[in-house]
């Protein structure tokens, strides 16, 4: 299975879930290590502001159990949700460190009260959907696998990095040196849960010839094409890797970031030669759009009677009336 793992795309996503109203599911953790080690290494640590455990295993597990406990906090569902988790050595050197994954164990299609037929879904959105344990209560039956760096307590995981930081609370602030493992399993577990995708970003392929729910609004921005109405996986597979022109574009995700989401904006500059051409823009956040079909004229820069600082920003537009009102007037100011 390959996953579409972007910061960027989680925080859009995780904003619609955060305005949502507050629910509840039992997220449980299933440590997946072996005696002595990752989260049962017996070694003493001392106890930090908000983690008072006295072992580095102990702080370890109580960090992953607060992410639980956030995300259940969070969700809605009747199902269980159990979350294999193990500390194992992970890719690291000098410049880069792999911090953790996560994903799903199983994916479902077509059970009761799925929303779209023939299609994946991670085994615990797939639950919550169907109020029923679809891939069963048995160990090593758990919903979402997941892991972490163990290396990167070693130190010689990206330079000038001391390794991770135990806190449970942001009224524990992470040392400069070091790095905040809550933040980190937090965002992993969300891919575990279903910000993912089960479609190949090698070949764009759909899993089995079924899209998943991710893949369902993933969509390129420039075009506005989401994959599943893509007529081929060689289209899906340039997407995947067009930074920054892959988004998720999910119903409540558009309704919240309608500006985010809406076609990048243009500025087209006609003349003087010397600086003609398509320039990239940004709407304002305030005063009315600009309409569907743009808007043609000429650039006027307006004079607002401020000339120098302190007395004011020179030209800002701020200070009314302008004393090239006449000028303005008709045209685009600047």
């Amino acid at each position: 299975m390959n996953r579409i793992h972007s910061t960027r795309l989680l925080l859009v996503a995780c904003a619609a879930v955060f305005a949502t109203t507050s629910y509840a599911a039992t997220v449980t953790v299933v440590n997946n290590d072996g005696p002595g080690e990752g989260f049962n290494d017996p070694t003493p640590v001392a106890p930090l502001p908000s983690n008072p455990e006295v072992t580095l295993g102990a702080q370890r597990l109580r960090v992953v159990q607060t992410a639980a406990d956030q995300w259940g906090a969070l969700l809605e569902s009747t199902v269980e949700i159990r979350v294999r988790v193990a500390f194992n050595p992970l890719a690291c050197n000098g410049n880069s460190a792999v911090l953790g994954s996560a994903g799903a164990t199983t994916i479902h299609a077509d059970f009761a009260n799925a929303p779209f037929p023939n299609t994946w879904y991670s085994a615990a959105l797939a639950n919550a959907l169907s109020g029923t344990d679809l891939n069963g209560t048995a160990v090593g039956n758990e919903e979402i696998n997941s892991q972490y760096n163990s290396d990167y307590d070693s130190g010689t995981c990206i330079t000038g990095t001391a390794g991770w930081y135990y806190s449970t609370a942001a009224s524990d602030p992470t040392p400069a040196n070091r790095t905040a493992l809550l933040p980190v399993v937090f965002h992993e577990f969300a891919h575990g849960l279903g910000f993912q995708t089960f479609t190949s970003s090698t070949t764009g392929a759909f899993n089995g010839g079924r899209p998943d729910i991710w893949t369902r609004f993933l969509m390129d921005a420039p075009s506005r094409t989401r994959w599943i109405q893509m007529a081929s996986n060689a289209q899906r597979q340039a997407s995947a890797i067009s930074d920054p022109n892959l988004v998720w574009a999910g119903p409540n995700v558009r309704v919240d970031k309608t500006l985010y989401l809406d076609s990048a904006p243009k500025l087209i500059v006609n003349s003087p030669a010397s600086i003609a051409g398509v320039k990239d823009a940004q709407p304002a956040s305030f005063g009315p759009a600009a309409p569907v079909g743009g808007i043609t004229g000429n650039l006027v820069l307006v004079d607002d009677g401020i000339s120098t600082p302190p007395a004011g920003v020179p030209r800002d537009g701020c200070e009314m009336p302008f004393v090239n009102a006449a000028a303005v007037a008709g045209n685009i100011a600047l």
